[in-house]
């Protein structure tokens, strides 16, 4: 899985996000960086390269289902980041649909496709966190 250094950077960017949504983030910037670091790992293990099966169906699943918790945030909160990510996140979801149903897509257009979208569903959190960090600090509440 960090065979890459598009890998690397990723795991990266995704741990230092989530790591500041759970330290500075409220409920919503909490609950979406839990839901992002246990979509991360699932898709970590459901990628076997001995497999003989192809994991896009698992895929599929996976961001379904953290579609469905952005949705979920997007849906009780008033902040803005969630409607971003749940956009961002909707897009990896029909980008697999579409992949699953004509497989003439190429395999390198289809991964940086879902890497584009999981970039901006990341930087919807990222910047989420970051407003309400700065607000929380403006308002002077420096508990988190």
């Amino acid at each position: 899985m960090f065979d890459s250094i598009y890998s690397q950077i990723w795991a990266v960017a995704l741990l230092l996000t989530c790591g500041l949504a759970l330290l500075k983030g409220d409920r919503p910037e909490q609950t979406a960086a839990v839901v992002c670091l246990i979509s991360w790992l699932a898709t970590v293990f459901a990628q076997d390269d001995t497999a003989s099966f192809t994991p896009e169906h698992l895929w599929l699943a996976i961001d379904t289902s953290v579609l469905a918790v952005f949705v979920g945030i997007a849906w009780k909160s008033q902040r803005s980041w969630p409607i971003f990510a749940a956009a961002f996140q909707s897009i990896a979801v029909v980008i697999h649909i579409a992949f699953l149903l004509d497989l003439s897509i190429g395999t390198r257009a289809y991964i940086a496709a879902l890497a584009i979208s999981s970039y901006g569903a990341l930087g919807a959190l990222a910047v989420g966190t970051w407003r309400v960090w700065r607000e929380r600090e403006a308002l002077g509440f420096t508990q988190k």
